[in-house]
């Protein structure tokens, strides 16, 4: 059964009428779209068959680019005269490979079994949704909502808390969660029903959802001024400080429809 908590807060994107409960997703009697859910999480684009193969072709373009380095590294390694550059070179090399296999394992429900186009393809034709949003744009956000320490998570929480005010939310609604910290922060310190955090990203949103499930997640970083070769890309691990109370929900959807 899908949660009536959640059901009740949606609309179909195309004529903004309640959506019903259907197999597999959800049904607009309307205008007779039916919305799929992606591990579980609605997927309410305006056009959602387009714009899963859309994010299926940016997924399927990101394991492209980590092949092709890798693959570039490959053949590197033999020419490294440095002991410290074949050390780093293998370390990013190892670190890909883990990388790759970290985002099949999130993303499994973005099937690309039937999608063949190679690197060079993709950085021909590249893709709409909008185009400076890849799947990986913001992928530092999830690192820095979820391991990189807690002082600016609670900055900004506090923040938001006081212009709340003392009373708390009633329904709160989070347009453009992102890594989905802030939503989950502001979920803990209130005891309003519902929160319902919003992301056109399915890569954001499947990581949120599983880490504030309580679930801890293996995801490399690559940050973007290593202070050393044996930092260029570092194995994390996420976690929330506990499992969010109910209530908590993630929605995949572009905010401005």
């Amino acid at each position: 059964m899908f949660d009536t908590q959640l059901i009740d807060r949606l609309a179909c994107p195309r004529c903004d009428i309640a959506l019903a409960a259907a197999a597999g997703g959800l049904h607009c009697k309307g205008c007779r779209t039916d919305y799929p859910l992606l591990d579980g999480l609605p997927f309410l684009f305006a056009d959602p068959g387009v714009a899963l193969d859309e994010w299926r072709q940016r997924y399927h373009a990101r394991l492209r680019d980590i092949d092709t380095r890798v693959d570039a590294l490959e053949a590197a390694l033999p020419r490294a005269r440095v002991a410290a550059t074949g050390q780093r070179l293998e370390h990013e090399r190892a670190a890909l490979r883990a990388h790759r296999a970290e985002l099949e394992a999130l993303l499994a429900s973005l099937d690309t079994t039937r999608l063949t186009a190679d690197h060079s393809t993709y950085l021909a034709l590249r893709t709409r949704l909008p185009g400076d949003q890849g799947l990986v744009t913001y992928y530092a956000n999830l690192h820095r909502d979820w391991c990189w320490g807690d002082a600016e998570n609670a900055a900004a929480a506090t923040q938001v808390s006081e212009a709340i005010g003392p009373g708390g939310p009633g329904d709160l609604l989070v347009l453009g969660a992102g890594g989905g910290r802030l939503a989950y922060d502001l979920h803990q310190r209130f005891t309003h029903p519902r929160t319902i955090a919003l992301d056109f990203n399915p890569l954001l949103m499947l990581t949120a959802d599983r880490l504030a499930r309580g679930e801890s997640l293996a995801l490399h970083e690559f940050p973007l001024a290593p202070a050393s070769g044996a930092e260029t890309a570092v194995a994390r691990t996420l976690s929330a400080p506990a499992a969010s109370r109910a209530g908590l929900y993630w929605v995949l959807g572009n905010a401005l429809r």
